[in-house]
């Protein structure tokens, strides 16, 4: 028996001649289920045939050696960044794997982050900065790769699908803190996968399983998750049993998990709720996640004070007006609706971070930005059907529409596509372990403890590996 289709009956019944008359409030109520419902529409999907499976495979070998020739400077194959050194790198040498993937650090669990730290200790300590970065830029790659399958039953324009998946490779924010190929800071992106992995509804089994992964990876790197909740419920009410409530069980198993250090009291992450004044919340989205989602990070500058900055803004909503008023001209398909809901996941993932942290720090605008590309997509394909494809030709207008959208994100993919940032400036992973050797050389042989500091990206981070891993591996 072929599948449900929202307003399939009511079709059926019009093409027979057959008039079912029910009371208005009843109708209005079946018609309003039918439209949401139509929010998560049946994913057929086309045979997987070795032909796709290779084009995916070229994606993702394309994805991961752009994700990695983005870093400028000495580049990523030899330097570590940040946290990746300091907590992943060393813990996973100095810890068992179940010890590291049950440590917190900055108040939660980071799953993600530890897998590619479990699979790096497996290998020599010399090839660590490039395993580290090689695995990121390859889950980043598989996460734009996820996007353009999952978006497919919402997405019919190709182009449109394209470039929004390319932008959760090459989307230019928040380069100064290098959210591009480093583990650390793999559950940005991986934010606003998920609310397609909540949207998408796939007939396969086996793909709502890769949905239901992408959550669960997810919410067990970062709690804030949980904002995705509403969708979630959405989802549930709509198509019920395990279709729909199964990846909301996901999205509230790993939640709960999340919540055991914190009510147990083993976090180290101290909150400073309302230190940043909610009024200037507007102003940072403008700036760190509209400007920045459509024009990257170099056009706009960092000061949100400054002219350019107000440029870029004002440019910014401009856009954003053009993309209201496609959408409001559609106010009732439910392409718009999944339009708003998108926009309002985008702000909660701003507004809510942000708050509690009591700081606008760039890496918290990337999901935020992602959603809200996601909901410009889905306006501007919408859009694309009122007239048909520029492609075949049978709606200049409307292709136009398409194209410009397509264009305005490749040009700032193209103008922020390498950043100078600290991690270019070193210190070389390489020549930092040399050192470390020597020094363990002297210092092993009168204890079985020794250790040595390693330093990192940027300028006081450093990591602290066992001389006895550093000689022997």
């Amino acid at each position: 028996m072929a599948p449900h289709s929202p307003g399939a009956t009511a079709v059926a019944a019009d093409r027979a001649g057959v008039t079912h008359r029910r009371p208005r409030g009843l109708a209005a109520r079946a018609e309003l289920s039918d439209r949401l419902r139509s929010l998560f529409p049946l994913d057929s999907g086309s045979p997987i045939r070795p032909g796709k499976v290779l084009l995916a495979l070229v994606a993702l070998a394309v994805g991961t050696l752009v994700s990695l020739v983005r870093q400028g400077g000495i580049g990523a194959l030899d330097t570590m960044w940040a946290e990746d050194g300091h907590i992943f790198l060393e813990q996973s040498v100095r810890m068992s794997v179940l010890d590291a993937f049950t440590t917190t650090y900055a108040g939660y669990l980071h799953v993600v982050p530890r897998t590619i730290a479990a699979l790096t200790a497996l290998l020599p300590v010399r090839d660590a900065a490039a395993s580290f970065a090689v695995l990121s830029a390859l889950l980043l790659a598989a996460t734009a790769v996820f996007v353009y399958v999952a978006s497919g039953a919402t997405l019919r324009h190709r182009p449109v699908r394209l470039v929004l998946a390319a932008s959760f490779v090459v989307l230019p924010i928040g380069q100064g803190e290098v959210l591009n190929n480093v583990a650390a800071n793999l559950h940005f992106p991986l934010m606003a996968a998920s609310l397609w992995a909540l949207l998408w509804n796939p007939r396969r089994r086996v793909f709502g399983a890769v949905a239901a992964l992408v959550l669960a990876l997810a919410v067990l790197s970062d709690p804030t998750m949980i904002l995705l909740a509403p969708v979630a419920v959405l989802r549930g009410v709509l198509l019920r049993g395990v279709r729909g409530w199964g990846p909301g069980g996901v999205l509230l198993a790993g939640a709960v998990i999340q919540m055991i250090p914190r009510v147990t009291g083993h976090t180290d992450r101290a909150f400073a709720p309302l230190a940043l004044s909610p009024l200037k919340i507007p102003i940072y989205f403008a700036h760190n996640v509209l400007a920045g989602g459509l024009f990257g990070d170099r056009l706009p500058g960092r000061s949100v004070t400054s002219p350019r900055a107000a440029l870029f803004m004002l440019l910014a909503l401009m856009v954003l007006g053009l993309l209201v008023a496609l959408a409001w001209k559609r106010r009732r398909a439910p392409s718009s609706w999944l339009a708003l809901i998108m926009v309002g996941q985008s702000v909660l993932f701003y507004a809510g971070p942000v708050l509690l942290a009591g700081a606008a720090t760039p890496r918290y605008a990337l999901a935020p930005a992602l959603m809200l590309l996601s909901a410009a997509a889905v306006v501007v394909d919408a859009a694309a059907d009122d007239g048909g494809d520029l492609l075949a030709g049978t709606s200049r207008q409307a292709g136009l529409r398409q194209y410009s959208f397509v264009l305005l994100l490749l040009l700032a993919m193209a103008s922020g596509f390498r950043m100078d940032n600290a991690r270019g400036a070193g210190p070389r992973f390489s020549q930092e372990l040399s050192t470390g050797r020597a020094r363990c050389a002297v210092a092993l042989p009168g204890s079985d403890s020794a250790s040595v500091t390693v330093r990192v990206s940027p300028p006081g981070w450093s990591a602290s590996l066992p001389c006895q891993a550093v000689l022997t591996r």
